[in-house]
């Protein structure tokens, strides 16, 4: 029976895939609406920088898969 093993930089692309897409996540469902109770429009401001260069990092490793 074959068995079907990722090599290592395979899996590490996925890993890293679903890390950055979990934090991406967690800032768009939690971070971002509690700066945005708080006020704190720097907060703000920088996750928005942040999930912008997640964003951009998700694609890069999408287009490497």
């Amino acid at each position: 029976m074959p068995t079907c093993v990722l090599n290592n930089d395979v899996y590490d692309k996925i890993k890293i895939l679903h890390e950055l897409s979990s934090v991406a996540w967690f800032i768009r469902q939690h971070a971002e609406r509690d700066a945005v109770k708080r006020g704190d429009n720097e907060m703000q401001k920088t996750l928005s920088e942040l999930c912008k260069d997640l964003d951009k990092h998700i694609r890069e490793i999408k287009k490497q898969l």
